[in-house]
């Protein structure tokens, strides 16, 4: 390549040469009396002007002489240079061709190269996978508990979450365990407790749900030693009975806040929804954390707006709360109404209910109001809300069997009941309600 170069180089100053010749030969034909003066002898005095006047010699022979014998010698040299220019243009010619030539031999030796190399990238691949899979069985013939080790551990996975159970009794996927899957469960808990040494990055995801999973079925064994330690009369039983509720709650608590770590999966808006479930529904009164429930409420909402769950749970925190937040309760409840699923991908419901208790906090924010106008129409929408509420043919019959036993008990008993300021002032409406849901008129 460097000699292609260098001859190149020569080329170019050999052709600068010919044209700086051919230039100052036709300058000497064309116009010789521009010619310097050292060109002539002493015995010149006048040179032919560019219109063609005869030259006028001092010694008209022999000046006459010498200055055609340097006209010929300048035209021996133009001669000579026009035919080396003949030969500079033929080798140019070859040149070119020639490094036409090396330019395809360099691509088709490139071209060869990435053959071999691929080749040769195909063996070592081929080679490395051997070697792989020879380690592979190497470790599985010195330590055979972790073959299929991957396989065994996503089958107990698919198997744990199946079994989990749904903390909501509003939620379809609600039911009682039977006492074998609660011992399946609490086999796989310490089954699962072993994955904290691993790195479980790969899985954060299917992690979380089982640690929501089991922060549910806690809350459910939490709710049921509650119960049963309301209506236990022996002291020393309802003592234990309690003692069992604490741990069982520390431990769905302990759960679920694992479940929306940042280690784990903290956009789960099904298990942030079902820590505040814990704090507003499970936990006795005097040990929920309002402002738990409060926060993960408003995350589950930052991470998914399109969600009923979280806004009916916040609602319901802000009606029966204190200090209550009325107005803020019928916005929330107005906004879960309209929006196209549960949580996550489940469809939408619970609208019975949503509108329910909607009603009850237009009426109470009815109550707080002195504007007429602001308190009537409060009141028939809160009306309109209830009348709505038990015609829906999706209502279920958990939901009826829930607003029935609200309207017909203490919604509607004084001084207290949410609907109490409702049933005095849209007396007659209110009447043919209750008489069609509980099958006798309320009186306030």
């Amino acid at each position: 390549m460097t000699k292609i170069l260098f001859l190149c180089t020569c080329i170019m100053f050999l052709c600068a040469g010919i044209i700086l010749g051919t230039a100052i030969s036709t300058f000497v034909i064309l116009r010789p009396d521009r010619l310097p003066s050292w060109l002539f002898p002493p015995g010149v005095t006048n040179v032919p002007s560019s219109s063609g006047a005869v030259l006028t010699p001092s010694s008209p022979g022999d000046e006459q002489k010498v200055l055609q014998e340097k006209i010929d010698a300048l035209k021996e040299k133009l001669e000579g240079y026009n035919k080396r220019a003949d030969d500079l243009q033929r080798l140019l010619t070859v040149l070119v061709g020639f490094s036409t030539i090396y330019a395809a031999a360099l691509t088709l030796f490139a071209l060869k190269q990435a053959h071999d190399s691929a080749d040769e990238l195909q063996k070592l691949t081929l080679k490395a996978e051997g070697d792989v899979q020879e380690a592979i069985q190497e470790i599985q013939s010195i330590f055979p508990l972790v073959s299929r080790m991957s396989a065994n551990f996503n089958a107990t996975v698919g198997e744990l979450l199946r079994i989990l159970p749904a903390v909501d009794k509003t939620d379809p996927k609600y039911r009682e365990l039977e006492p074998a899957e609660g011992e399946q469960i609490r086999f796989y808990e310490k089954t699962f407790a072993a994955t904290e040494y691993f790195n479980l990055k790969h899985f954060t995801k299917d992690a979380s749900k089982i640690y929501q999973g089991l922060g549910n079925f806690y809350a459910i064994s939490a709710r049921k030693s509650w119960e049963e330690s309301e209506g236990a009369t022996d002291p020393i039983e309802k003592l234990r009975l309690n003692q069992n509720y604490k741990g069982q709650l520390a431990r769905a608590r302990f759960y679920l806040d694992q479940a929306i770590s940042k280690k784990f999966d903290p956009e789960n808006t099904g298990a942030l929804n079902d820590r505040a479930y814990i704090e507003l529904s499970i936990a006795a009164p005097p040990d929920r954390l309002w402002d738990i429930a409060k926060d993960c409420c408003r995350r589950s909402v930052e991470k998914d707006s399109y969600q009923q769950r979280a806004r009916f749970n916040l609602g319901w925190l802000k009606l029966t709360h204190a200090p209550k937040d009325y107005a803020t309760s019928v916005r929330l409840f107005r906004e879960a109404k309209d929006k196209p699923r549960w949580q996550q991908v489940e469809p939408a419901r619970r609208i019975a209910e949503i509108l329910y208790n909607k009603a009850c906090a237009l009426v109470g924010k009815a109550h707080e109001s002195t504007v007429p106008d602001v308190r009537s129409q409060c009141l028939d929408e809160a009306m309109s809300d209830l009348e709505e509420a038990f015609s829906r043919a999706d209502r279920t019959d958990r939901e009826d069997n829930e607003m029935r036993k609200a309207l017909c008990g203490a919604d509607t008993t004084p001084p207290d009941g949410d609907l109490v300021f409702l049933m005095q002032n849209l007396k007659s409406r209110f009447d043919v309600l209750v008489q069609k849901v509980c099958g006798s008129a309320k009186s306030p």
